[in-house]
């Protein structure tokens, strides 16, 4: 799987070798998570994130990478459902490095995992996002995303 648009960005599956550019983008992605948020998330450690890394190796799990020029510019990171109760695949994590933002990156990702979706054979796509996050909710809607419910939160002390 490999598809490459006009400006010389590659969508593939992620490799071991990318775990150090993956480990600096995950961090990035949390910080600006906290910030639509208002609230500060743990900042996972190395070994957190590398133990994330080899889950996300699995047969159940989707790990794309956005790159240009053998840099890393995103990822999408997806579940795969095949339960008879369940057949879907979820988006768990989207990121973007800012300054590879506004140029479409986003999309290609979220289509390339809605592929291997449908080559899965399973029935639908869905995710969750930040409702703060207006861009994203714009993102997914242009895909054909549709509200399906809403989820609510209550921060205890």
């Amino acid at each position: 799987m490999l598809s490459i648009t006009k400006d010389k960005m590659i969508i593939r599956k992620a490799a071991k070798q990318d775990f150090k550019e993956y480990v600096a983008l995950r961090k990035e992605s949390i910080k600006e998570h906290s910030k639509l948020l208002k609230e500060k998330l743990m900042i996972l450690t190395k070994s957190q994130i590398n133990k994330e890394l080899k889950e996300l190796f699995s047969k159940r799990n989707v790990f794309l990478i956005a790159e240009e020029d053998k840099k890393i510019a995103g990822y999408l990171i997806g579940t795969l459902f095949k339960e008879p109760w369940q057949r879907m695949g979820y988006v768990d994590d989207l990121f973007i490095l800012k300054n590879f933002r506004k140029r479409g990156i986003a999309k290609l990702l979220v289509k390339e995992f809605i592929k291997i979706v449908k080559k899965e054979g399973l029935e639908k796509c869905s995710l969750g996002l930040i409702a703060k996050n207006k861009k994203a909710l714009s993102l997914y809607s242009s895909l054909g995303f549709k509200i399906a419910r809403y989820e609510m939160a209550k921060k205890l002390k």
